[in-house]
């Protein structure tokens, strides 16, 4: 549950700024919170029919307030983004989001996130810092998306070594331009685990649902897929901890002219966290969301992602996103007409210094790699190269001693990576 939460929450939580580099920041309870991140930089975009060399000027204004009480801290954000460019039509973006934690009683602890996302895709993948970049099945940059998403995270201890966990997500994503489609995506998770000294034994039940409507290709698809299997989390030392799951899972539809499909699916991933520091290498396999578009994919994944002080004295910090996807669109109908297959490859990283307590600056590389899929909603084949460099200005300054909104449950058995408590309770 723990590693879907964290998959679901790149794309449902808004952070408490809009740009990764004020991570350290916490904003305080009952304070209003504004930002401004200005960015100029070039992309180099090859695909049929849209070789383009661009260069752009985009500015990101932001407004946050956090509020709360002893049992309940409440963010709530929102960014627009417009952008200038020599090449591509201009674009402007817009962004809002509510973040809730709330303890619902002394063993009980209560996550809800909702955001709504107008974008261009092109625009939202290089407003995103870097180690907020996914990798996955990409249209048309230009294509611009209206996304809707919600989520609900539970855990309840019973005792002090056995805990449940429950999550729920939805999302909605369609598209504004003249290629229409209409993307329904909901997942739901529940996980039992008894935890002993360094290690949590435990189960997760894992069901999805999926409608994916392309009205110009007369193509409805809806699947369901469930599955289950076991789960081991480990803490190798006071830094390193890792999760593991296996899992058999079955996909099927309501639809005529349909087969279920088996598969095996699993979970890996290993996670490094120190203070001023947090670094994951993952890998999914089996029925996985798209978060990007709101579909489902049979697919593998293995992605690197995160961030570390190289120069901490002069608070200097990288921050990387890299990851590597094969995948096709999850199409059980006996002639898979939809059953876009492709590979895509993501290589993002930037060091932003901080020379004052107000402002940020970054260069930032991204690349984006996808091969051509197939089908009525094949992915075009796309190469594309951005450089970005960046100012962030941040008001009220950066103390470090701020809480803000928790938004994911901890990973390590300890629970060390838990918020403290003068976080959690205001």
């Amino acid at each position: 549950m723990r590693s879907f939460l964290r998959a679901v929450a790149l794309r449902s939580v808004l952070v408490a700024s809009v740009v990764w580099a004020s991570l350290p920041a916490r904003a305080a309870a009952d304070e209003w919170v504004p930002a401004l991140s200005t960015q100029t930089g070039a992309t180099y975009t090859r695909s049929p029919g849209f070789d383009t060399n661009d260069y752009f000027v985009a500015a990101t204004p932001s407004l946050g307030y956090f509020f709360g009480t002893e049992r309940v801290q409440v963010g709530v954000t929102y960014a627009f983004t417009g952008s200038l460019n020599s090449e591509l039509p201009n674009g402007i973006a817009n962004r809002g989001a509510l973040t809730l934690a709330y303890d619902v009683g002394p063993v009980t602890r209560l996550l809800f996130g909702f955001e709504a996302l107008h974008a261009s895709i092109g625009n939202y993948l290089l407003v995103r810092r870097a180690p907020q970049s996914q990798v996955g099945g990409i249209p048309n940059l230009n294509t611009t998306l209206l996304t809707l998403t919600g989520t609900q995270g539970i855990e309840h201890e019973f005792t002090s070594t056995v805990r449940l966990s429950q999550s729920l997500a939805g999302s909605y994503v369609t598209s504004l331009d003249d290629v229409v489609f209409r993307n329904y995506l909901a997942s739901s998770t529940v996980g039992i685990a008894k935890g002993y000294e360094f290690d949590a034994l435990g189960g997760e039940l894992i069901a999805q649902y999926s409608r994916t409507f392309l009205p110009d290709a007369r193509i409805l698809n809806t699947v369901y897929t469930v599955s289950l299997g076991p789960t081991w989390d480990h803490d190798f030392s006071r830094t390193i901890s890792g999760s593991f799951s296996v899992a058999g899972a079955i996909a099927f539809s309501p639809s005529a002219n349909t087969d279920p499909r088996v598969t095996p699916a699993g979970r890996a991933s290993l996670l490094y966290s120190n203070e001023g520091s947090g670094i994951e290498l993952s890998y999914a396999g089996g029925f996985e969301p798209n978060l990007l578009l709101g579909t489902l994919l049979q697919s593998q994944t293995v992605q690197l992602r995160g961030f570390t002080p190289i120069w901490e004295e002069k608070r200097i910090i990288f921050g990387v996103s890299a990851a590597y996807l094969q995948a096709k669109t999850l199409d059980l109908r006996e002639d898979s007409s939809n059953a876009n297959e492709f590979d895509a490859v993501l290589h993002d990283a930037e060091i932003s210094w901080s020379p004052l307590d107000f402002m940020s600056t970054f260069l930032r590389y991204q690349f984006i790699g996808q091969t051509a899929g197939t089908g009525p909603g094949a992915t075009p084949p796309l190469v594309r190269h951005g450089v970005v460099l960046g100012i962030d200005l941040f008001g009220g300054g950066r103390p470090n001693a701020r809480p803000r909104v928790q938004t994911r449950f901890p990973q390590r058995v300890d629970q060390k990576d838990a918020p403290p408590p003068e976080n959690r309770r205001r």
